[in-house]
């Protein structure tokens, strides 16, 4: 069956289909890095397929879209036509259908399998399986997940210390060491047992220690803020 083939009522769109996808899974649809789609890079009589570059695009459109861990519809997703195919399923009696990479089933529900064959489509839909709905309910717009950033615990080695004199303001300031394998951007703050750091350039001339003089990255022990109005520190 075609998806000419396809009738009935249903309120599902290609456009409301793609919205449900993550990006990884969209792009073998709306095309990847080759900038046209999966099944256009995989059929050799397209005109848009090359021998050399079109096999490794589409693996790495398909590559990506398996490390999203989330199922992968072949039909929908890599050959199109979103809409029109689910509603082919629906009304082939689908109510589920096993995702890429899974033992296809060997009939469809309540026909009759091959001679010599028990049919394998299940009785009630498994992990991992595509429901099958021309609903767009069933279709929610893709939200990113909030992806919460960990910040480094950067630590100063307060055994380590040299120390400089700013000459812009006659004090002495006070540098310590960073923890081997830590490479804090230069700026970047942190604070260890109350005090307060940040990352900054030792002025160069200790030839011994400095490599010839140059500058060294180390942290760069911050006065206290100044005390607000009232004595209470800002």
């Amino acid at each position: 069956m075609t998806p000419t083939e396809a009738t009935g009522p249903g309120t599902l769109t290609d456009a409301i289909y793609r919205a449900s996808l993550d990006p990884a899974r969209l792009a073998l649809i709306t095309g990847g890095p080759a900038g046209v789609p999966y099944a256009w890079l995989t059929n050799t009589n397209w005109i848009h397929y090359d021998p050399v570059a079109s096999p490794k695009q589409a693996a790495a459109l398909l590559v990506a879209a398996q490390l999203s861990g989330l199922p992968i519809d072949l039909d929908l997703m890599m050959r199109g036509w979103p809409a029109a195919i689910m509603q082919v399923r629906q009304n082939d009696g689908y109510a589920y259908v096993p995702p890429y990479g899974s033992p296809d089933v060997n009939v469809g529900p309540g026909l009759p399998p091959p001679t010599g064959e028990v049919n394998n489509y299940p009785a009630t839909m498994p992990a991992g399986w595509i429901l099958v709905s021309t609903d767009a309910k069933d279709y929610p717009v893709y939200v990113p997940p909030v992806v919460v950033t960990v910040p480094t615990v950067w630590t100063p080695v307060m055994n380590e210390m040299l120390s400089a004199l700013d000459p812009s303001t006659g004090l002495v300031r006070y540098y310590f060491g960073i923890t081997g394998g830590q490479n804090p951007a230069l700026g970047t703050a942190c604070t260890f047992e109350g005090l307060s750091f940040v990352a900054a350039l030792y002025p160069g001339g200790n030839q011994e220690l400095m490599g010839g003089g140059a500058p060294m990255k180390l942290w760069l022990l911050v006065p206290a803020p100044a005390p607000a109005p009232g004595g209470v520190a800002s």
